[in-house]
C-alpha cells in the first residue's frame, strides 16, 4: 500500500515539473519572438533614418557649391559622414556585411565620400584648406582572392586609431573593393587598385598592410 502511494506521489510530481519545464520554454520562444521583432523594426527604422540622412548630406554638398567653397570648414565635410559610417557599422553588425539591405546602404554611401573626396581635393587647391588624404580599400569577403579579409580588418582598427589620434589633420575614406559602381569602378581604376588592403596617402599608392608608426611617417605633419 505504501509503495502505490509513493509511485502516485512521484508520478504527479514528474508531470508538474513537465508542465512547468514546458510553460518555462513557451514563454522563452514568446519572449524571444517579441525581441526579435522588436529588433527588425528598430533595424528597419535606423535603415530608413540611414536613407533620409544620405539623401539630405547629398543635398547639403550641393547647396554649399552655391556658396563661397572655402568658407566650408572640416565639421562641415565629415562630422555627418562620420555619424553616417558609425551607422552603417551597426546595421552590418546587426545584419551581417554580405546582406543584400545593408550592401546597398553601403554602396550609397560610398558614393557619398566620393562626393565628399571631390569637394575637398576643390577645397585643398582653391582654398588656404591643408589636411592629409587616406584611401583604404578593403575586402569583407573571407577567402577573397582579392586579398585577406583579416589583414584588412587589422589595417581598419589601425587606421581609427590614426583618426583618433590625428583627426584634425587626417581625412580617411573607406571602399570596399568589391562595390561595382561606376564611381567606384573608376576610383579604382585611377589609382589602379588591384589587391586588399591598399593604401592611397596623399596620392601615393602602398599596397599590403602598414603599421601605425609606418602610416604616421607617411602623413605630412
Amino acid at each position: 500500500m505504501v509503495e502505490k502511494i509513493k509511485r502516485k506521489v512521484s508520478k504527479r510530481k514528474y508531470t508538474i515539473v513537465f508542465v512547468f519545464t514546458t510553460l518555462i520554454f513557451l514563454v522563452g520562444i514568446a519572449i524571444g519572438w517579441q525581441f526579435s521583432n522588436y529588433l527588425m523594426k528598430d533595424i528597419v527604422h535606423n535603415e530608413e533614418l540611414l536613407k533620409a540622412q544620405i539623401f539630405g548630406l547629398e543635398l547639403k554638398y550641393d547647396l554649399m557649391n552655391f556658396g563661397d567653397i572655402c568658407e566650408i570648414t572640416s565639421d562641415d565635410l565629415w562630422k555627418d559622414r562620420v555619424r553616417l559610417g558609425n551607422q552603417i557599422d551597426v546595421l552590418e553588425r546587426r545584419l551581417g556585411k554580405n546582406n543584400e539591405d545593408v550592401l546597398v546602404q553601403k554602396e550609397v554611401y560610398q558614393l557619398v565620400e566620393v562626393q565628399t573626396l571631390l569637394l575637398l581635393e576643390r577645397l585643398k587647391q582653391g582654398c588656404d584648406f591643408d589636411a592629409n588624404i587616406i584611401l583604404f580599400f578593403y575586402t569583407n569577403q573571407k577567402d577573397d582572392e582579392k586579398g585577406d579579409y583579416n589583414i584588412c580588418e587589422t589595417q581598419g582598427a589601425v587606421l581609427d586609431n590614426v583618426y583618433a589620434n590625428y583627426g584634425d589633420k587626417v581625412v580617411v575614406f573607406a571602399f570596399d573593393i568589391n562595390t561595382d559602381n561606376p564611381a567606384l569602378n573608376t576610383l579604382r581604376e585611377i589609382y589602379d587598385i588591384q589587391e586588399a588592403p591598399t593604401l592611397v596617402v596623399n596620392g601615393h599608392i602602398y599596397v599590403g598592410y602598414n603599421n601605425y608608426p609606418s602610416i604616421v611617417d607617411l602623413l605630412e605633419l
